[in-house]
């Protein structure tokens, strides 16, 4: 089972490698990358309402970066 696994890891970083190795030489299909921006920052950007479910479960560093939007004026630091 572990074997196989394996196996299966090794067949896709040998695609993956592929790929970029076209995408290098100018190829068509290869990897690409891109920043998409969680509901937290489109809800910030665009002033909307944003529920945070369950946000008590969140790990305290979590909660801490979050707590800066709720003061006033508050933003959302940097990481």
């Amino acid at each position: 089972a572990l074997d196989e696994e394996w196996e299966s890891f090794a067949a896709e970083a040998g695609r993956l490698r592929h790929q970029l190795r076209r995408e290098a030489q100018g190829g068509v299909g290869g990897a690409a990358f891109a920043f998409v921006e969680g509901a937290l920052v489109q809800a910030v950007r665009e002033g909307h309402w944003l529920l945070l479910d369950e946000v008590n479960l969140a790990a305290p560093e979590t909660l801490q970066r979050v707590a800066g939007l709720l003061e006033a004026g508050g933003s959302l630091p940097p990481p």
